[in-house]
């Protein structure tokens, strides 16, 4: 695989599959609203990205054969790049959460 795609790269989930991509030998395009916060090992390639400007898709998207696709919760914009990443590239992964804090010590 020449190139993958992570949207959400800046965020804890975005910046761990950059890391253990990257790692692995895979080449990592990480692809963050902001730029000036993607602060990433040497070889992984950045590019500006944002679900709701379609400007940003096509040069995020260009050569890329896999994606891991990370957005907020039913993001309407998310289902949007779905559609566009689906079928035109090998491999994609779909990835949406929801964090609480956990506290230490349990109110009851």
């Amino acid at each position: 695989m020449n190139t993958v795609l992570v949207t959400g790269a800046t965020g804890s989930l975005g910046r761990t599959a950059v890391s253990t991509l990257s790692s692995k030998g895979i080449k990592v395009r990480a692809a963050a609203r902001s730029v000036a916060k993607a602060a990433f090992a040497a070889g992984v390639e950045t590019v500006r990205f944002d679900y709701q400007d379609s400007a940003t898709f096509e040069a995020a998207m260009k050569g890329v054969e896999g994606a891991v696709l990370i957005a907020p919760p039913l993001d309407p914009d998310f289902f949007t790049v779905t559609a566009i990443v689906r079928g035109s590239m090998a491999v994609e992964v779909n990835l949406s959460f929801i964090t609480c804090p956990i506290s230490s010590e349990p109110k009851l």
